[in-house]
């Protein structure tokens, strides 16, 4: 039974959060449509629950002192908040590739990156670009 106290804790509320985004899906619903679903609120609810794991990568990216006109493929783009991180940093050369074409929509509205590349990087599956493009 959950009181009051403990529906209103942050803390009981992200450990929630992670608990629904972690479950077991039912087979009729695949990643796909997990993310499709998810598109709208996913930043909002990166930073709700403390797991903003891309300004850790961008800030470790940073440091490494690379020109501002590397060439740079943000796999796993989702929505952009990587691009919209490394564009503080005046890094405006990045493509984009993600297996959910409405994570890359809501990426693409925010004119993030140079290319939108829809595509699925794993180990028994290599991607449709071409090497040197």
């Amino acid at each position: 039974m959950t009181t009051t106290s403990e529906s209103s804790n942050p803390t009981h509320e992200k450990v929630n959060f992670i608990e629904s985004v972690l479950q077991e899906r039912p087979p009729e619903e695949t990643c796909e449509k997990f993310y499709q679903k998810w598109a709208a609120t996913y930043d909002e609810d990166m930073i709700d629950t403390e797991m903003y794991g891309p300004k850790t990568v961008v800030e470790e990216f940073v440091e490494l002192g690379l020109g501002k006109n590397v060439r740079i493929l943000d796999v796993g783009a989702g929505t952009g908040c990587v691009a919209s991180l490394l564009q503080k940093h005046g890094y405006t050369n990045i493509d984009a590739l993600d297996g959910s074409i409405d994570m890359l929509e809501v990426a693409k509205s925010r004119d993030l990156y140079r290319n939108y590349i829809v595509d699925i990087v794993s180990e028994e599956r290599k991607t449709t670009i071409k090497d040197g493009k």
